[in-house]
């Protein structure tokens, strides 16, 4: 078994929290959210987009760790 992420959630009801704590629609939300942020035109050239990719990428791991058949 992979080690829990130590991912802590930014913003929003789940803040303070770590991914491997989050209900997993709510884990489907942050990975739809972020990469919406990170596809959207307006905020190519952001300051948080280098947080945004690794969040992306730390909510990636956590749905493989619990989901390894989908991904």
């Amino acid at each position: 078994m992979a080690p829990a992420s130590r991912w802590v959630v930014p913003f929003g009801k789940m803040k303070g929290q770590p991914i491997s704590d989050i209900a997993d629609e709510d884990v489907d939300y942050l990975l739809r959210y972020y990469n919406a942020k990170l596809q959207d035109p307006a905020n190519a050239s952001s300051r948080y987009r280098e947080e945004w990719e690794q969040a992306v990428l730390e909510v990636r791991a956590e749905l493989l760790a619990r989901f390894p058949e989908v991904l």
